[in-house]
């Protein structure tokens, strides 16, 4: 009985309990019925563990095998071919460590800042200082409930604004003005822990101004500003006409302005609260010049 003895033989990855996946060449000949995994901890053996991993179908030639559950520490390993009589001799030696699982999620992001304009948003922030830290998982829903992910780090509830690498600390999309939205960080490490960080909502800002339409110039309009939810502590308004004066601010979300002119007016007004939050929206408003209306009947 001859045994193909020089064996390709590895250790391939290490999971999370320390499972351990080895891979080696199948052997040709027909009649060996398996294989053995003789492991210990003394380099050279003697090895005190043996783990029989069968007979596993081979898939392009390779035999694979997993050790469940190996304890901490360092191991040493050679496979052997078997049939009803005999084992083979042992392969050449592997070594793989196994380690403490670091089960400690990455600490959560700061700073966290945002600025919409129109549509567009984008997130500015400062990354953990863990040195494992790998990136950060943005997930937001817009129907009122929280961003949810499983342990896997797939998302259970919302949807997918941005996934940054570190060591970035900005992303950006476009998302409906008109609705209310709910944002979580999910920062996660190289080892695949994720944490539920920063949680922040982007309101809907709606603008209104009357009398709508403005049909003359020197027309005193009125601008409002109503916020949905009010979740932006203070804030301050800063209304640009555009008709050349200088940016006016103001502490309510109202205020009144005249045109001196008749044309479209693109009137930018910037909400900013005190974390430094922007929420731009720009709102056209046409300024027309209508003739009076006819006088009454004289008598």
């Amino acid at each position: 009985l001859t045994f193909l003895l020089s064996l390709i033989f590895f250790a391939a990855n290490a999971y999370a309990a320390c499972d351990v996946e080895f891979e080696w060449t199948a052997n040709p000949e027909s009649y060996v019925e398996g294989y053995k995994i003789h492991y210990g901890n003394n380099q050279g053996g003697p090895y005190d563990h043996v783990f029989d991993a069968g007979k596993p179908a081979a898939v392009d030639g390779k035999i694979k095998a997993t050790i469940p559950q190996l304890p901490t520490g360092t191991w040493y390993f050679v496979a052997t071919a078997y049939d009803s009589e005999y084992e083979s001799e042992y392969s050449a030696e592997v070594s793989f460590v196994c380690q403490d699982q670091d089960i400690t999620p990455p600490g959560d992001v700061s700073n966290v800042v945002f600025h919409r304009n129109g549509d567009s948003v984008t997130f500015n922030w400062t990354n953990p200082s863990d040195s494992d830290y790998a990136g950060v998982k943005i997930v937001y829903t817009d129907d009122g409930t929280e961003p949810a992910l499983d342990m896997a780090g797939n998302i259970v509830t919302g949807q997918l604004f941005s996934n940054v690498a570190a060591p970035s600390t900005s992303a950006s999309a476009v998302l409906s003005t008109d609705k209310n939205y709910n944002f979580s960080f999910f920062t996660y490490d190289t080892n695949g822990n994720f944490s539920h960080t920063f949680k922040i909502t982007i309101p809907a800002v709606y603008v209104s101004y009357q009398p709508n339409p403005v049909n003359n110039p020197k027309t005193e309009v009125t601008f409002s500003v109503a916020i949905d939810p009010e979740c932006l502590g203070t804030i301050t308004y800063e209304w640009d006409f555009d008709d050349g004066g200088d940016t006016q601010t103001a502490t309510t979300g109202s205020i009144r302005h005249t045109f001196d002119s008749s044309r479209t007016y693109n009137v930018v007004v910037t909400l900013r609260n005190d974390s430094g939050c922007t929420i731009t929206q720009t709102i056209p408003v046409t300024v027309n010049d209508l003739p009076p209306s006819k006088p009454s009947t004289p008598h």
